[in-house]
This record gives C-alpha cells, structure tokens and sequence, in this order.
C-alpha cells in the first residue's frame, strides 16, 4: 500500500495483535464458561485442578502479554514470548487434539499467520532503533 509506512504499519501491528492477545485472555478468564474450556483441555489427562490453573494461567498469560504489547514495553521480547507461547499452544494441541487443525475456522491453523505478523512487528520495532 502506498503511502503506509514503516511506523503505521508497526503500530498496526502491535494494537491488533495487542487486542488479539487482550482478547483471548479476558475469554479464558470468564467469558467462555469453565465447564467449555475444562471440556477444551480434558484430551491432555491433566487433573481437573491442573486443567483449571492452565486455563486460568494460560488467560492470564495472555492478557499480560497483550498489556505489555500494548505499553510498549520491550515489544521484541513480548513478541519473543508471545511465539514462544503460541509454539507451544500448537505443540500442545497438535500432539493432543490434532482434529483441531481440522477446525472449519482454522482455530490453530491460524496461529501461522498471526506468527508472521508478530515476526513483522518484531523487525519493524527493530528497524526504530
């Protein structure tokens, strides 16, 4: 796009993948119900009680990388963090719910994409010096 440059398109970046990670940790932490999201992660064999702190951890997780992101705190490392949670999501998913990646919305398939853009915001913020 003309006229888009570096800056913009950086910011960009980091407010949607900010919402994006805000977002999925406001719904892990209550929006979507428990009993959904315990159903979600029983393939894994974990205890109940273990099941609840990954969920409620894994939310809170994200909702704190999604603040950092969106203060502007050391944004390569929050994007560092963030592909290394979503690297480990996928491993999770991939080894315990490969039917997943069947999903007609692309639930994990998705994580490629939003892989690349974090790759994108983490070379932009890099380029500010």
């Amino acid at each position: 796009m003309q006229g888009l440059t570096d800056k913009t398109l950086n910011r960009l970046l980091r407010l949607t993948l900010a919402f994006l990670w805000i977002w999925t940790g406001i719904v892990s932490l209550g929006l979507f119900p428990i009993a959904d999201s315990l159903a979600l992660v029983a393939p894994l064999g974990v205890p109940d009680g273990m099941s609840r702190a990954l969920i409620l951890g894994g939310g809170g997780l994200d909702l704190l990388l999604g603040i950092l992101l969106l203060a502007r705190w050391r944004v390569p490392w929050v994007g560092a963090a963030q592909l290394a949670l979503m690297a480990a999501y996928t491993a999770l998913v991939t080894l315990f719910m490969p039917e997943l990646w069947l999903h007609p919305l692309g639930a994990i398939a998705k994580n490629l994409p939003v892989a690349a853009a974090t790759l994108a915001m983490m070379a932009l913020e890099g380029k500010r010096g």
